[in-house]
C-alpha cells in the first residue's frame, strides 16, 4: 500500500509526521520567514475571495503594524474591533442571519471551519 503523504488530498499540504528535505536555499527562506512575519505574509499566505478566487493576502498599514507590534514585544494589549481580521479560538461563536429567512445560526469557528473544509 502506497504511503499517503498528502493532507485531504492536497499535495501542496503534507500530514503531519512526513519528513522533508530541505535545501540550503529552503532553510534559509525558513529563516528569514522565522524572523520577519510580515515577509512571510506577503509571500506565502493566500485568501480566497468569491470574484478572484485564491488570492495573495494583502495587509493594511494598520495589519502590518500589529503584527510587527506583537512579533517586536514580549506582551501586547490591543483594543481591536471583530473586524480587524485578527484569529479567533474554536470556540468563538458565530451568529450566522439567512439573509432570505432572517433566521439566526449560531456556529462554533470548529464547526464553521469543518463544514468549509468537509469537502476539499
Amino acid at each position: 500500500m502506497a504511503t499517503v503523504t498528502a493532507y485531504n488530498g492536497n499535495d501542496n499540504l503534507k500530514r503531519c509526521g512526513v519528513d522533508i528535505e530541505y535545501t540550503q536555499e529552503q532553510i534559509l527562506e525558513l529563516k528569514k520567514c522565522s524572523e520577519d512575519p510580515i515577509y512571510f505574509i506577503d509571500n506565502y499566505c493566500q485568501i480566497v475571495t468569491l470574484d478572484k478566487g485564491i488570492q495573495p493576502f494583502k495587509m493594511w498599514d494598520f495589519q502590518k503594524e500589529l503584527i510587527e507590534t506583537i512579533h517586536n514585544n514580549r506582551m501586547v494589549i490591543g483594543m481591536l474591533p471583530r473586524q480587524s481580521s485578527k484569529c479567533h479560538s474554536e470556540s468563538t461563536v458565530y451568529a450566522i442571519r439567512n439573509k432570505k429567512t432572517g433566521e439566526i445560526h449560531n456556529v462554533s469557528a470548529k464547526e464553521f471551519h469543518e463544514i468549509c473544509n468537509k469537502d476539499l
